[in-house]
């Protein structure tokens, strides 16, 4: 009985070591678990970039008045009846 008991407590140590120091163990899922959370950050940020890019892009195709806006801002575009002053201090 007690070489059994031995034997299973070796067996033990030995599956609690691989558990704790090998690749695969706790320690290396505690740091992927740590990564995946920093990428799902990283995706919302993102998702919301894009939330903005689109809400963007639709009021230039649907407002008329926003494109013109955009690109007299962007792209200096004046009507051929006006007259371009800049003004600086």
């Amino acid at each position: 009985m007690r070489p059994l008991l031995i034997l299973l407590l070796l067996a033990l140590i030995g599956l609690q070591w691989r558990l704790w120091n090998r690749e695969g163990g706790v320690p290396e899922v505690r740091h992927l678990q740590e990564q995946i959370a920093e990428q799902e950050t990283h995706n919302q940020e993102i998702e919301a970039d894009n939330a903005e890019l689109i809400h963007r892009i639709d009021g230039l195709k649907n407002d008329p008045d926003e494109l013109e806006r955009r690109a007299r801002e962007d792209l200096g575009l004046i009507h051929s009846d006006e007259t371009w002053v800049t003004v600086s201090e």
